[in-house]
């Protein structure tokens, strides 16, 4: 009885800040266009009018909100090592970004890829974010709380916010 408690007030919590949360992007002139949820108190999403990418999490009560055109570079982490890195500025091969994500040639390995990853015992998969002044912002796809089985899923979600915010950038 008192773990049912507990999960109605944790459920109560992040509700009001959800509500909190989005009631901020209103306030900023933000429209979702595009979102994903990533686990169950956390989401990222993209105003593409705007061209924003934002992250939220309400479990802690985050709100993170990023100027497409403010970003320098995109990194991909599998247990703290870089996998795939792209400066913004460069030239981006757009059409097989999925592909070199996930160290394919072309973008059909980053399917793939994906579902080998299940194989492994991944405890971390981050989306990491840089603005041109130099901060980082992390994106957890994948962590310690994330069931095995779920890895291909969020990986493939990572993927594919690599190919939306590249699509988006000039």
């Amino acid at each position: 009885m008192i773990i049912i408690f507990l999960l109605y007030l944790l459920e109560r919590s992040t509700s009001k800040n959800k509500t909190r949360l989005e009631a901020k992007l209103k306030e900023k002139g933000i429209t979702i266009r595009i979102k994903d949820q990533i686990d169950l108190r956390s989401y990222i999403a993209m105003d593409t009018e705007n061209k924003y990418v934002i992250y939220l999490s309400t479990s802690i009560n985050q709100l993170n909100i990023y100027e497409v055109a403010n970003l320098e570079s995109i990194e991909v982490k599998k247990d703290g090592e870089t996998v795939y890195k792209k400066s913004i500025s460069s030239a981006l091969g757009r059409a097989v970004v999925g592909g070199l994500v996930f160290g394919g040639i072309g973008a059909v390995a980053g399917a793939s890829t994906a579902a080998s990853y299940a194989q492994e015992n991944i405890k971390a998969f981050d989306l990491i974010i840089i603005d041109k002044k130099g901060s980082n912002w992390k994106i957890p796809f994948v962590d310690s709380s994330t069931l095995k089985r779920n890895i291909p899923i969020q990986i493939s979600k990572a993927e594919k916010w690599v190919r939306i915010i590249t699509n988006y950038i000039n």
